[in-house]
């Protein structure tokens, strides 16, 4: 999992402070920030406003909130990501077998981000519902990227995880591509203040 054990070496702006905060440490602190990653968060919170409130009084007026949620119509939430929460909820013969060919190709219940006993997807952002969220928690999106295609959909990870041209070629692809099409949104967001 991401920890500031991992950030601190690769950082070389001395004016850069990397921390890995809870929801609830920051609901308690009093402390404003210029920036703040939420990623890969959203899409597994019932609630997600409701952090998106705490982020909001955690950031300086000025600050930026980075979002990156998987595009819950994209082509591994459709592919790979529904039909295995689907298996999962079943949990027959065939649930058993996908554990099992995941674990062959070493695939286990772990991401880089989380070591969550429970990575579920509650949430199915696209690009309009994210901005609906944004908005009804007074955050304006100011900019709007897009992540990749079918680099992470199985079989084609087995191949682009290992061979960069093959990431940067689905890059590519995917900045071609309408927003519908892309694996994720990587967003940076604002706050709407009153003035």
């Amino acid at each position: 999992p991401i920890t500031k054990d991992f950030f601190y070496p690769l950082n070389e702006l001395p004016n850069v402070n990397f921390q890995v905060v809870s929801a609830e440490q920051l609901a308690i602190s009093n402390e404003k920030y210029h920036a703040v990653v939420c990623s890969e968060v959203l899409e597994h919170l019932n609630e997600p406003h409701k952090l998106l409130n705490v982020l909001y009084h955690s950031l300086k007026n000025e600050g930026v909130l980075i979002v990156t949620v998987p595009n819950g119509k994209g082509p591994r939430e459709v592919f790979v990501t529904k039909p295995v929460q689907s298996l999962k909820k079943k949990n027959n013969w065939l649930w058993k077998f996908v554990q099992w060919v995941k674990k062959i190709f070493g695939y286990g219940g772990t991401t880089v981000q989380s070591s969550a006993d429970d990575l579920t997807h509650i949430q199915f952002f696209t690009k309009k519902s994210l901005e609906q969220l944004a908005d009804t928690t007074s955050f304006k999106i100011v900019r709007f990227g897009k992540t990749n295609f079918i680099e992470d959909v199985f079989p084609f990870s087995l191949f682009t995880k290992r061979i960069k041209f093959l990431q940067k070629l689905d890059c590519a692809v995917a900045e071609k591509l309408p927003h519908t099409l892309n694996g994720g949104f990587v967003t940076v967001w604002k706050k709407k203040v009153s003035v």
